[in-house]
């Protein structure tokens, strides 16, 4: 997705896409390839969003919660990835 397209999209369903994104790397999490995959797609949705002037107020926290999301992907934790969602 474009950031321009992405910018169109309201705060609230910014975060239903990232959080559909880690619902699905939560139920491919024992498969290490497809659960990168999904965590590659949450990670770029929080890129775009980072950069949307809609954050602004929240990119630190936003920031914080792709430094969780990055602790997954680089196997630092290994826990259940629900926990980010439940977080969002």
């Amino acid at each position: 997705m474009t950031l321009e397209r992405w910018q169109t999209i309201s705060r609230h369903d910014q975060l239903l896409h990232i959080g559909a994104a880690l619902m699905r790397a939560a139920s491919l999490q024992k498969n290490p390839r497809l659960f990168r995959i999904c965590l590659n797609e949450a990670r770029a949705l929080i890129d775009l969003s980072l950069q949307d002037h809609k954050w602004n107020v929240y990119k630190e926290m936003l920031s914080g919660f792709r430094g969780e999301l990055e602790k997954f992907y680089s196997g630092e934790r290994t826990d259940d990835i629900s926990v980010l969602y439940r977080a969002l």
